[in-house]
């Protein structure tokens, strides 16, 4: 383990200011700070999963006092006396590597935490054990929520301006949604194409506000120019939908459902498996929907003519695999046109697919559970201090758990840095240790020290100057990519090899930049989609819609709702100390 002892590589000599690692008491001192400062709820958990150390972070997250929780069971304080279903701290034990899952807690009260669960296997006093972090994730995932709602109510403004144009195609699209999503799930796609699927569904006919009126509800045979128009509206949906990356797939099948497996179809000809597997899927519901629904001019099909149809397509309108897993499915499922169309949950599953995957459970206490604990064999503060000897346990506090350290002075020289800190920065710690902070973290010292909403961005010029502990959601710029670090920091008090106190400022950093990037990404996304509908309907006129003002209200009330939304996000984010 480096602990960046303040040595330099080419002549060994101690430099000035570093911290002395190599001191015993030193070493325990920064530990502990570590352990009861850092915003990670950590844990010591033996083979027989008796709690044997908790620090105030952790019961802090979990609501349980000291007394509850030593020497007891971890299982009967959380989860009813029942083993945790992705029982982390089990397999770092048995299997000797580290574990994680993200956790979604449904409190006594009601209400919900969110934590990223990490185990790391660790050896204390010859026994094999797990030291256990958690780390609060619950106001991201409430931003991810909010966000992803905003997100929804995107969609749902967009189907509900085919409703106002026309509401066939409206509860066409609602079929080919629920149609596609139930066989791609069948298929075994992944939820990320049944994702695809669903919303592609639901957006494939988007186009048809371009289609006028007179051509949508024809009686009689289409003329060749509107037959041209109708053919058109994949490509306006298409355009509707701006080129971002979040919507490429549902662009796709926008683009693509009336495409032929044989090559014959529109607007690009394409052929076999050069269609977009999605929209080789939303091509059969397209048309197992259209065959089987009512219009003004003709009765729909019976489900199983419309079913001896798709048959004849394929291999020449259809995927003739896709054909054969509809066809197994219906079989298989006893499934007729009512339950084809019931309509999926989408913004279940829409949450689910956005927040990531997590594993939920209701925080119980055992019937069993002795209230105040049983206190017998749990380890005193002392014992863990000691621990800073432990190779295994400092390694796991330092470069196993999620979080990375720097130590720095008042003058904003870096004294320490863990080794994940330096590697992070394609560093070594000695590289890292000879500079001021904002070098260490890219040179922007000019940014470190910009005032934003009455404050400086930097949380340890704050956390100096007042004493407490300070947090601060700070960029970075490394090798051309932006990063984004959660970094708290806690003023401390250390001792020098000789024992004169130095105050410094623990620094702890929490990797958020894919978190970020993609919020950023998903947010950027909503407002192009809703500029460019915005446009796209400004260029209707009533020879197109009938009711241009009713479609024009709908995107009205989007561009109203969105920023209203962003003003929440705002707060949310200022509330987590965002800079």
């Amino acid at each position: 383990m480096v602990w960046g002892i303040g040595a330099s590589k080419k002549d060994g000599a101690k430099r000035k200011g570093w911290l002395d690692l190599g001191s015993p008491g030193l070493k325990q001192d920064l530990l502990w700070t570590l352990i009861q400062n850092v915003p990670v709820a950590y844990s010591i958990i033996d083979k027989s999963y008796r709690v044997r150390f908790v620090n105030d972070q952790m019961l802090r997250l979990r609501r349980l006092e000291r007394g509850d929780v030593l020497g007891e069971v971890c299982y009967n304080l959380l989860n009813g006396g029942a083993h945790c279903q992705a029982c982390v701290v089990g397999r770092a034990i048995e299997e000797g590597v580290p574990h994680r899952v993200l956790r979604k807690d449904i409190m006594p009260d009601g209400s919900v935490v969110y934590a990223d669960d990490f185990a790391v296997p660790v050896n204390v006093g010859g026994q094999d054990m797990a030291l256990e972090a958690l780390v609060d994730r619950t106001l991201e995932m409430l931003i991810k929520e909010k966000t992803n709602a905003v997100f929804l109510e995107v969609i749902r403004s967009m189907i509900k301006l085919l409703e106002k144009k026309d509401p066939y195609t409206s509860r066409h699209c609602r079929e080919v949604a629920a149609i596609s999503s139930r066989l791609t799930q069948y298929m075994g796609l992944g939820n990320n194409a049944v994702y695809h699927a669903m919303l592609g569904g639901l957006l494939h006919d988007l186009g048809k506000l371009h289609v006028p009126d007179t051509v949508l509800n024809k009686r009689g045979r289409l003329e060749g120019w509107e037959m041209a128009s109708i053919k058109e509206h994949p490509v306006f949906t298409y355009l509707i939908l701006p080129d971002l990356v979040s919507l490429t797939a549902i662009r796709d099948v926008a683009i693509s459902h009336h495409e032929k497996w044989d090559g014959t179809g529109y607007p690009n000809a394409l052929q076999g498996d050069g269609i977009p597997v999605e929209a080789r899927i939303a091509a059969v519901a397209d048309t197992y929907s259209a065959m089987t629904s009512d219009r003004p001019y003709r009765k729909g099909m019976d489900h199983e003519t419309a079913m001896a149809e798709i048959k004849k397509g394929a291999g020449t309108q259809f995927d003739p695999h896709v054909v054969e897993k509809f066809v197994q499915m219906v079989e298989e499922q006893s499934l007729d046109r009512r339950a084809l169309i019931a309509p999926e949950d989408t913004t279940a599953f829409v949450q689910m697919l956005h927040s990531g995957r997590h594993v939920q459970r209701r925080i119980t206490r055992a019937k069993g559970a002795q209230q105040g604990g049983r206190g017998q064999g749990h380890l005193a503060d002392s014992d863990v201090r000691g621990l800073a000897d432990s190779a295994s346990f400092t390694g796991a506090i330092l470069d196993a758990t999620p979080a990375t350290f720097m130590v720095i002075d008042e003058c904003l020289n870096v004294l320490y840095a863990s080794g994940g800190f330096a590697r992070a920065r394609g560093k070594t710690v000695e590289e890292v240790c000879a500079a001021k902070c904002f070098d260490a973290v890219g040179g922007k010292a000019a940014y470190c020290f910009e005032v934003k909403d009455g404050c400086v961005r930097c949380p340890a010029v704050r956390a100096f100057a007042t004493g407490k502990q300070q947090r601060s959601l700070i960029r970075e710029e490394f090798q051309g990519r932006t990063l984004y670090y959660d970094t708290y920091a806690v003023p401390v008090t250390l001792g020098d090899a000789a024992g004169n106190p130095i105050k410094c400022c623990l620094q702890i950093l929490f990797d958020m930049t894919s978190e970020k990037l993609a919020q950023n990404e998903l947010e950027s996304d909503l407002r192009r989609t809703a500029d460019t509908l915005y446009h796209f309907v400004t260029e209707l006129d009533h020879g197109t819609t009938g009711n241009i003002e009713d479609v024009s209200d709908v995107v009205a009330n989007l561009n109203d709702y969105l920023e209203k939304m962003q003003g929440e996000l705002a707060d949310m984010l200022a509330s987590q100390g965002a800079g």
